[in-house]
Formats: structure tokens, C-alpha cells, sequence
């Protein structure tokens, strides 16, 4: 998805050439993750979070002092676009605050006990009290990001309404919301900080495969290839081989 709503636009490309450009992504990262290990997934994990965090208040900053400050983007009105708000428990509404509650609540608790990439974290730390602090700081990470996202999303929806000469021929903020951040990235950054931006963007896609990569690998080699191996093979072979 990333590739697709991302890479292509900016590039000028033809969608046939988006498994061209997975296959050079993915190769990278399995470079650089088989090279380093765990130890390459967190120390790239962390730089790729503060290029994602960069990017997203660069393009807040620019927005806001575009439109005159924070008052020029925020919404002062419920959009007629939008489906209705609703906090209670309603089972014929799409989506309420409180099912989006108990939903992101239930995916949460089974990210973090069972998923192998959240696993190997607590794994990798001193003790029960590293694991937890991680658990606490990814919890705190995933929210402020979600949070700030959101933010960049209705600043954007602000900056088209109030400029709508810079959508692109037949664009419009409601079919085309997918595209407005990569052409935000293309008209409305300057140079460099739009390069900042994609790989704000791209960093995200790699993190997610580069922790799910090792992950995989881990399970594989210790479940399954050195359970019925007499001969246990040192961690720079396995990798080699």
C-alpha cells in the first residue's frame, strides 16, 4: 500500500512497476536485518520513528503557518462528508466511539501477548521490569502517533478547503483523501523536507517488515531447523545459510 499510494505517484510511474519497486524494498531489508540482527531492527526502528515523527510536524508547522495558524485548519463544523458521531453502543452504526474502544482495546492486548515481533522485544530486554517499561513506552509511542497522524490528516483536509486550487486536475478532498498527503508532499514542501516526508512514510512500511522478518526467522530456526539438527550451527552461519 505504501508503494502504491506513496512511491508511484511521486516517481511518475506506471502501477506495473509497484512488485519492481517491493522486491528492491524488500531486498534492502532483508540486507540490513539479516546483517544486524534484532540489534539493526531497533537501533533502524528508532531512527525511522524520529524521521516519521520529524515528518509529520514539518508538514503540521508548514500547514499551520500557511493558513494563518491552527484556527485556519481546524474543522469549526462536523463535516457533511463524515458518517455521524455516536458514543454510545449502537450495533446498526458502522462505528462508535466506544466499539472503536473496545476494538483497538482487544487488538492491543493481542499484539502485545501474542504477536512474535512484541514477543521478541520483551525477550531481548534485562528483566520482567524492561519488559514492561517497553511495553509502556510502545503503548505511549503507538498512541502519539496514531494521535499525530490524525492531527496531519485534518490539517491537510484544512489546507485543500481553504486553498482548493492546489488539488490536482479532477481531485477532490473526498474521493481522493488517500492522495492528498503525497500531493501535499509533491506541491507544498520545499526541497528537502519532502524527501524527509517519504522517508518518514517509507520508514514505517520497513520498520513493520524489518520486526517482522526477524521475528519469523527466529521462530523458524529455534522451533524448527535446530530442534532436529545434532549439530547446532553458530548464529553467523545460520544466517549465511
Amino acid at each position: 500500500a505504501t508503494t502504491k499510494e506513496v512511491l508511484v505517484p511521486l516517481l511518475g510511474l506506471d502501477s506495473s512497476a509497484i512488485p519492481y519497486l517491493c522486491l528492491v524494498m524488500g531486498a534492502i531489508t532483508v540486507v540490513y536485518t539479516s546483517m544486524g540482527g534484532l540489534r539493526a531492527v531497533v537501533l533502524t526502528d528508532v531512527i525511522q520513528s524520529l524521521i516519521l515523527f520529524a515528518g509529520a510536524l514539518v508538514t503540521l508547522g508548514l500547514i499551520t503557518w500557511r493558513v494563518g495558524g491552527v484556527d485556519g485548519w481546524w474543522p469549526h463544523q462536523w463535516p457533511t462528508h463524515w458518517p455521524e458521531s455516536g458514543f454510545g453502543w449502537d450495533l446498526s452504526s458502522r462505528a462508535t466511539f466506544f466499539g472503536a474502544l473496545i476494538a483497538s482495546f482487544t487488538w492491543q492486548v493481542c499484539t502485545a501477548g501474542s504477536d512474535q515481533m512484541a514477543i521478541q522485544r520483551y525477550l531481548a530486554t534485562r528483566d520482567a521490569s524492561a519488559a514492561r517499561r517497553v511495553l509502556a513506552i510502545s503503548l505511549t509511542a503507538n498512541g502519539t502517533v496514531q494521535a499525530l497522524l490524525a492531527i496531519v490528516g485534518l490539517a491537510l483536509l484544512g489546507y485543500f478547503t481553504v486553498f482548493p486550487t492546489m488539488l490536482a486536475p479532477n481531485q477532490n478532498v473526498i474521493d481522493d483523501a488517500d492522495q492528498l498527503f503525497v500531493h501535499f508532499i509533491v506541491i507544498g514542501l520545499p526541497a528537502g523536507a519532502s524527501g524527509l516526508i517519504v522517508a518518514g512514510i517509507l520508514a514505517a512500511a520497513m520498520s513493520s517488515l524489518s520486526a517482522g522478518l526477524n521475528s519469523c526467522c527466529s521462530v523458524i530456526a529455534v522451533d524448527f531447523i535446530n530442534r532436529f539438527r545434532k549439530i547446532q550451527d553458530s548464529q553467523a552461519t545460520q544466517v549465511r545459510r
